[in-house]
């Protein structure tokens, strides 16, 4: 009796590994098929949930470059719902990216977060410190997809920055 148990525990744990198994590999060519049949297109066009965006949260880093394993928990922010805001963040990652497996070495400066309805659709980070260093990017399927950043972005960000404020820190104090 015991080894009928034995016998269906191991030919289980036996199927479950074989289909654990399946699933994990991907062949590097299809992952170089999927990045063929993709590259045509633009960021807005890759990740089209973007399009639904009505706000946005444009953060800013107080110290981009303070600690070289994480970003700094000080920051500005702008939240906006502004239409033509939205807009403009939407065109800038309107373009064609550069899908690549690790970031750049340069540092973000911040992000924007754009919602649909209040719910998250996507974060895209930016950096503008000189040519090499001046793009958008999102993360999606485990890449990085980069954008440069043109000149109507930087105009943008840099307005948006100057009107950013400090997060309101409340009294959890109790009276």
């Amino acid at each position: 009796m015991r080894f009928k148990y034995l016998f269906l525990l191991w030919l289980l744990s036996f199927m479950v590994g074989c289909v654990a198994n399946e699933t994990e590999t991907v062949p590097e060519d299809a992952n170089e098929a999927y990045y063929q049949s993709i590259k045509h297109l633009t960021g807005l066009q890759h990740q089209p949930r973007m399009q639904k965006a009505d706000s946005a949260e444009v953060i800013f880093y107080d110290d981009p470059d303070g600690d070289p394993k994480r970003y700094t928990r000080f920051y500005k922010s702008f939240p906006t719902e502004d239409s033509s805001v939205i807009q403009a963040l939407k065109a800038s990652v309107d373009k064609h990216f550069v899908r690549i497996e690790y970031p750049r070495e340069c540092r973000s400066e911040g992000k924007f977060y754009l919602f649909a309805d209040g719910n998250p659709m996507q974060t895209v980070y930016f950096s503008n410190r000189g040519d090499s260093c001046s793009h958008l990017y999102f993360i999606a399927d485990g890449w990085f997809f980069y954008m440069d950043m043109d000149s109507t972005t930087v105009n943008l960000i840099n307005r948006l920055k100057q009107m950013a404020t400090k997060p309101e820190v409340k009294d959890t104090e109790a009276n």
